[in-house]
């Protein structure tokens, strides 16, 4: 993994439990908490986006939405004027 800058704070409050299970995960894994606790926190959030992102069809569901594509029409003017939107709103 490239190494980024490090140019903004992130900031939490933990209970003393927390504080010293974390200082004890550090200390087996010979990071800094810094360095810890982003990269556990960066595993979780690509998790979570990744879970969000992705789209699990049952098998008749996926035929159907296959037929439905292979019967599409011409696009009309409001769904090219969407297809615009979201390009100019910057989605994917």
């Amino acid at each position: 993994m490239a190494t980024l800058a490090k140019d903004t704070r992130v900031e939490m409050r933990a209970s003393q439990a927390q504080r010293e299970i974390l200082d004890r995960a550090t200390a087996t894994c010979g990071l800094s908490m810094t360095d810890f606790v982003l990269s556990a926190a960066l595993e979780r959030a690509n998790e979570v986006l990744e879970q969000h992102n992705k789209i699990t069809l049952k098998n008749a569901e996926f035929d159907r939405f296959i037929q439905i594509c292979s019967e599409a029409r011409e696009p009309n003017q409001a769904l090219r004027d969407a297809l615009q939107f979201t390009k100019e709103s910057g989605f994917e």
